[in-house]
């Protein structure tokens, strides 16, 4: 049976996007990082643990939650707090991870997010990142897109890897058959879905998947 891991952490969060989130997609596990708890307290989530060194949450705020489920770490460290979440997780035997505050204004932060999702992707675990706007993944083998279910009006397909090879699109705005995509070019920015069902092919490489909407 899938357990799934909600992982909320110190990017941006829209506070109402996330607890409407929670409360229609329950999850196993819920693990709070550093100083998001501001949100999360706010918001009433208890969490199952609490992840980080600590820098930037208050410490009396801190103290309101029983110690066993703190998990302290050393401010220097190889690893983000985020990391450490993702090993608390699959600790926990989860495999299914969703983000909240995983991207925002430090962009190195938000970068080595996305990196992450490459380590969960090659141990066959299911992890996206969302917030308001985006729902982003990682897909290394050809895929099915529905539209009802897509987070928004718009699709991009970006390479992670040098190329993404054999790309077959079918039920897009733009569609394409057994073309190369290049990793430092945007031609897979901002598709969109024609019909019911869109489908993704390819025989080599990694997409990053973006869903987004305007707003």
């Amino acid at each position: 049976m899938s357990k799934k891991a909600c992982i909320i952490t110190g990017g941006d969060v829209s506070e109402q996007f996330l607890s409407a989130y929670l409360e229609k997609h329950p999850s196993e596990l819920r693990i709070v990082v550093d100083g998001a708890l501001e949100i999360t307290h706010g918001l009433g989530v208890k969490p199952d643990y609490i992840v980080g060194d600590f820098d930037t949450v208050n410490q009396e705020l801190l103290e309101y939650y029983d110690k066993d489920i703190i998990l302290r770490h050393p401010p220097e460290k190889d690893q983000t707090d985020t990391e450490l979440a993702i090993e608390t997780a699959l600790n926990s035997g989860c495999d299914s991870l969703v983000f909240f505050g995983a991207t925002g204004s430090r962009l190195d932060h938000s970068l080595g997010n996305i990196f992450l999702l490459e380590y969960l992707l090659k141990q066959g675990i299911k992890a996206e990142i969302l917030n308001e706007n985006n729902k982003l993944y990682l897909k290394n083998n050809s895929f099915i897109l529905k539209r009802k279910a897509s987070r928004g009006d718009f699709v991009s397909l970006l390479p992670l890897t040098e190329t993404v090879e054999n790309v077959t699109l079918c039920g897009f705005k733009y569609p394409v058959e057994n073309l190369t995509f290049y990793r430092e070019k945007t031609l897979g920015i901002s598709n969109e879905i024609t019909e019911e069902e869109a489908s993704v092919e390819f025989s080599k490489g990694i997409f990053i998947v973006v869903e987004s909407q305007d707003k």
